[in-house]
């Protein structure tokens, strides 16, 4: 859960399965496109988000919802 009070794994259960190491078109828990956590500031963590902790993901995640509101997980935003 981030400090804004979101539950990013609940959200990441939704996309992922729970799997914050999953490599796939789109990666990580959260599943960014590559280059969305690469235009957050991911590529300071990792050149992919599965390559990144699950903090470090749920810290670009906070960006991505600042930048492109919940629409950036469409079916999966509701459970967070």
């Amino acid at each position: 859960m981030s400090s804004g009070g979101l539950d990013w794994d609940a959200i990441a259960e939704c996309e992922s399965g729970g799997d914050w190491d999953l490599d796939s078109t789109y990666d990580g828990g959260l599943q960014f496109h590559p280059d969305t956590w690469l235009g957050y500031g991911g590529g300071t963590y990792a050149r992919y988000a599965w390559q990144a902790s699950r903090e470090q993901q749920i810290a670009i995640a906070e960006k991505v919802l600042a930048g492109q509101g919940p629409g950036a997980w469409p079916h999966c935003f509701q459970y967070g």
